[in-house]
């Protein structure tokens, strides 16, 4: 999906999986927001920005949940909090098996 065919400040479900719904606002004219929740319990568990140009930032994420990489290697809990904000090259994200791996 295209971020300018997105309307404003307003709340789409991008993809339904098993156990996690994809949530996508759009907050400004290149950049959204992207939730992911957890349908067991409706807790969030990732939280990203994404802009037009491709560029990424974790804004938050549940460590218990998913199975994170960096650069295709185990990520500790300390590795993670240190990514919170940062501008990432992009992130790949698997739902139905709870695995993320950040490229830096």
């Amino acid at each position: 999906m295209n971020i300018n065919d997105m309307p404003m400040n307003e709340t789409i479900k991008f993809s339904d999986h098993e156990f996690i719904s994809v949530m996508m606002t759009r907050i400004e004219d290149e950049k959204m927001i992207v939730q992911y929740v957890n349908k067991t319990n409706g807790d969030e568990v990732a939280r990203l920005g994404l802009w037009g140009n491709g560029n990424s930032e974790l804004i938050s994420i549940d460590y218990s949940y998913w199975t994170c990489t960096i650069n295709g290697s185990p990520a500790t809990n300390t590795d993670l909090s240190d990514l919170i904000d940062r501008k990432l090259g992009s992130v790949n994200i698997n739902a139905e098996q709870r695995t993320i791996n950040f490229l830096l």
